[in-house]
């Protein structure tokens, strides 16, 4: 069954709340799935009346409250056919299922699925984790935790994200969703370890420039803690990207700006203090002009739809300078940058942030100017 189609569905929910994962309830997270492809949502106590007051041919889904369920799972139904089928999982069979048919066919089967029956005699239709987890006992709730946590990485990520901070920010996304905060939440602790970073950046000495280092690695880890709750609790939003995003600039612009003032504080010559102005004055006017950019053409808030029009335009276009960009922008990454500033902050030398920096705007306002044309174009290419 396409998703499309899945308005055309009846759920019913089992009455319990089920155990807690991710931070709420297994029914509410499933209601919040039911309520994103837009089924109709009936209680088990209405089960009979929906059912058999459903028009010929309507399918039905009844859910038990200790399973959870995603998106991906109406993209799996089967379209057609009068019988009913235990919606089971590949990793563990055994556990708790969905049942789903025909509403006239499951009228008859409700009473004794939401009693906890195994209903051994219906045909099984497997599906994996990114569709089902059942969460029946305390090992299958922990397994589900992270199995959604996992679900919540981005295919955009790149190779330090993926292999350091990504681990680290679903630890802390675990910790958080379990204490009950939000995304918004893990947005302002994360803006807090940026400000510190920068407050130890402008100080002296070689201890304090090592501790900005490693809390400018830490926020670019810990960045990932409020999309993933997002993403893993349904509760996304077009507001809470751009509270990301302006978070994520407005610690990248504190943390060098304190660079900049430490390495002011410790004596530097004029082609130094040009270079130093063009990073404090350059940084927020390429941010701006990206994020004005996104705003235009983007789906949301985040920047990395720049990355992906400049990939874009680079194949469709064929041009050596996109190619280029397309390679450097990747290369000058946040999650790259943050190792990169880590490592350089064991040298003691704050010279070599600015640098790196400097190059990085000059790549990104050419790339942003000389090929506006193809970026506007692939940006309308990936919107259709």
């Amino acid at each position: 069954m396409a998703e499309r189609a899945a308005s055309d569905l009846i759920a019913v929910l089992a009455p319990g709340d089920g155990p807690r994962i991710v931070g709420m309830r297994a029914r509410a997270r499933n209601a919040k799935v039911l309520a994103r492809v837009k089924a109709r949502e009936v209680d088990a106590g209405d089960a009979e009346s929906a059912l058999k007051g459903a028009d010929p041919g309507q399918h039905a889904l009844l859910l038990r409250e200790d399973l959870t369920i995603n998106v991906a799972l109406f993209e799996h139904l089967p379209a057609a056919g009068d019988g009913p089928v235990r919606l089971v999982s590949e990793q563990h069979p055994g556990s708790s299922f969905p049942l789903f048919g025909k509403a006239s066919a499951l009228s008859a089967l409700q009473a004794r699925y939401f009693a906890g029956q195994t209903l051994d005699e219906l045909p099984v239709l497997a599906l994996d984790a990114r569709a089902l987890l059942p969460a029946d006992s305390p090992e299958l709730v922990r397994a589900t935790t992270t199995a959604l946590l996992r679900q919540a990485e981005k295919p955009t990520d790149g190779i330090v994200s993926r292999n350091f901070n990504r681990p680290l920010s679903r630890f802390f996304s675990r910790i958080f969703l379990w204490l009950g905060m939000t995304p918004m939440h893990a947005s302002v602790i994360n803006m807090a370890i940026g400000l510190a970073c920068a407050w130890y950046a402008a100080q002296t000495g070689y201890l304090t420039m090592v501790i900005a280092g490693a809390l400018f690695h830490f926020a670019s880890a810990f960045d990932g803690v409020d999309g993933e709750m997002a993403r893993t609790t349904l509760s996304e939003s077009t507001f809470g990207a751009w509270v990301d995003t302006a978070v994520d600039n407005l610690t990248y612009v504190a943390c060098l700006i304190g660079v900049t003032v430490g390495w002011l504080r410790e004596g530097i010559g004029p082609a130094e203090q040009a270079l130093a102005g063009t990073v404090v004055v350059g940084v927020p006017l390429t941010l701006l002009a990206l994020m004005r950019f996104v705003h235009r053409y983007g789906p949301d808030g985040s920047l990395v739809f720049v990355d992906r029009c400049v990939a874009r335009a680079a194949a469709d276009s064929g041009l050596p300078t996109l190619k280029a960009a397309r390679f450097l922008f990747h290369a000058l990454r946040r999650d790259l940058f943050a190792a990169l500033f880590f490592l350089i902050s064991f040298t003691g030398s704050r010279a070599a942030v600015p640098a790196a920096v400097a190059f990085g705007l000059a790549v990104a306002l050419l790339t942003l100017l000389g090929h506006r044309r193809q970026l506007v174009a692939a940006a309308r290419a990936l919107g259709a």
